[in-house]
C-alpha cells in the first residue's frame, strides 16, 4: 500500500444489508486523494486476500443478539469496499452468508 502523510492509505471492505450500513472512519493524519491508488494495481484481476469484522461498530450488549451481544446477527449481506479515494471503478458486491457461530 502507498504512504500519505504517515498513514498506510486504506481500502475497507464492510459488511451492509438494506437495514445495516457501517459508517466507516479513518485515522486523521489520513490525507484523503482522488488520485492515489491507481497506480498501485496492475493492469488486469488483482486479488487482495481480505479480514472484515462481523460485529457491530458500537456495541450495546443488551440490544444487539449474538453469544457476545456485539455479532452481526445471521443472515445474507453483500460487501462494499470503501477507500480514502480511487480512480478505479468499485469491484460489484458480493453476496456474503453469515452463520450462527458455533
Amino acid at each position: 500500500m502507498e504512504k500519505k502523510q504517515g498513514c498506510v492509505v486504506r481500502y475497507q471492505v464492510v459488511l451492509e444489508t438494506n437495514r445495516y450500513m457501517p459508517t466507516v472512519a479513518w485515522p486523521l493524519n489520513c490525507e484523503v486523494s482522488l488520485t492515489h491508488g491507481a497506480e498501485s494495481f496492475p493492469v488486469g484481476v488483482t486479488r487482495i486476500p481480505i479480514t472484515v469484522t462481523t460485529v457491530y461498530e458500537v456495541c450495546d450488549k443488551q440490544s444487539h443478539s449474538g453469544p457476545n451481544g456485539c455479532d452481526l446477527p445471521p443472515g445474507v449481506y453483500r460487501t462494499e469496499l470503501v477507500t480514502t479515494g480511487s480512480l478505479l471503478p468499485p469491484p460489484p458486491p458480493v453476496q456474503v452468508t453469515l452463520l450462527t457461530p458455533r
